[in-house]
């Protein structure tokens, strides 16, 4: 090799020198770290809110805004692939293991978390008292962050049981604040009220939440105000009232009448041959053998109703955004007013058959009964069961 063929030490370092990505641009930018980065500052901000506002369910927060960590992913990589930036990692699969963490804690019941004194959730106390009504007494019953049990008995006195639970490091500490809770009982007239308002003793280190089961003599009235609170109704044969906000209402095996006004939550009704109203904004409607003079406007969810024998009453049932569905015994007499605005009807009931129609009008057997289904945005499908 000649002398001018032997690289000098510049042009053999120049040689050996790796080419910068991208045409020598911008550094590599960990979408991870990004991601995580949003996750840690979202969490903290969600903690915050929940210790300066006790009020305020902490689970609530995270069933409400945890699709937020899927908008940050996106627009990171929006950004990353419209300015060319790369970097190691998606960062995805610690995505999926954040929100399915967070699933979990949202929707894991309290007294499952009790881990050899490392206390995050448990029952910590019980109790039992019993109230005396008279015949004609009204039971007004007011709960907020406590969910309440009530169910028909042969006796004629509220029987009641109380589970408190509270949020802590320390299991002692806890049971102290727990054994503070009780159910308050007032007179007046004739009106006997319930008062269980455990989340009064939350503060920002710990939050407490009851459970109440309640036995009624099962003709009893009853008037029920729910806040945050989850409402099960079983074997009373009476008229009951429930204005519920944030929470679920179930009801089973019970008859009479039955109104339900709603904020957000489900209401699922299951051997209620009674009558029944349901109002609300965003509700979903499960209905089951509900036979009685059934009554439903709502905003915004579905309705579903499917009866095992032939209907007992009229129907009127609204949804100005969502789905119908109904399934009537084939014996069933009714004469069927059915309209959907933006959506379609389908019916296959009995023999008769029509798909895709905006509106529909037909009497079926004898149209002894008038139902009436009235969907904004959303199909209906009448079957038969």
């Amino acid at each position: 090799m000649s002398e001018s063929e032997v690289p000098t030490g510049n042009e053999s370092n120049a040689q050996r020198q790796p080419s910068t990505p991208n045409g020598g641009g911008k550094q590599g930018l960990r979408f991870d770290v990004l991601l995580v980065g949003l996750m840690l500052i979202g969490l903290g901000a969600l903690l915050l809110v929940g210790t300066l506002n006790p009020e305020i369910d902490f689970r609530d927060l995270i069933v409400t805004w945890w699709p937020l960590l899927l908008i940050a992913a996106g627009v990171i990589k929006i950004v990353q692939a419209t300015f060319g930036i790369s970097g190691g990692g998606s960062g995805f699969g610690f995505l999926l293991a954040v929100v399915i963490a967070l699933i979990v804690i949202a929707g894991v019941p309290w007294q499952w978390i009790d881990v050899d004194g490392f206390f995050f959730f448990g029952p910590v106390t019980v109790y039992s008292d019993n109230v005396d009504i008279q015949p004609g007494d009204e039971l007004e019953l007011l709960l907020e962050h406590a969910d309440a049990r009530l169910y028909g008995h042969s006796g004629d006195d509220v029987r009641m049981r109380v589970r408190t639970f509270v949020s802590g490091w320390s299991s002692k500490e806890s049971r102290l604040l727990a054994e503070k809770f009780k159910v308050d009982v007032r007179r007046a007239g004739n009106v006997v009220t319930l008062v269980a308002e455990p989340d009064k003793l939350s503060d920002g280190r710990r939050r407490v939440r009851a459970e109440l089961e309640i036995g009624l003599p099962r003709e009893q009235l009853a008037r029920i105000q729910a806040r945050r609170s989850d409402v099960d109704i079983d074997r009373l044969d009476s008229e009951i009232t429930v204005d519920s906000e944030y929470g679920d209402v179930d009801v089973v095996r019970s008859s009479g009448r039955i109104t339900v006004d709603i904020e957000n939550g489900d209401v699922d009704v299951y051997d209620f041959p009674g009558d029944l109203t349901v109002t609300g904004n965003r509700v979903d409607v499960d209905l089951t053998g509900v036979y009685g003079i059934i009554s439903i406007d709502i905003v915004r969810g579905s309705i579903e109703l499917d009866n095992l024998r032939a209907i007992e009453g009229d129907m009127e049932i609204r949804t100005q955004r969502g789905g119908i569905e109904v399934e009537f015994d084939e014996d069933s007499d009714f004469e069927l007013e059915a309209d959907s605005t933006r959506g379609r009807i389908y019916c296959d009931f009995a023999g008769f058959e029509r798909d895709g129609v905006k509106t529909l009008r037909h009497t079926f057997n004898a149209g002894t009964y008038k139902v009436v289904l009235t969907s904004g945005s959303g199909n209906i499908e009448i079957d038969s069961d």
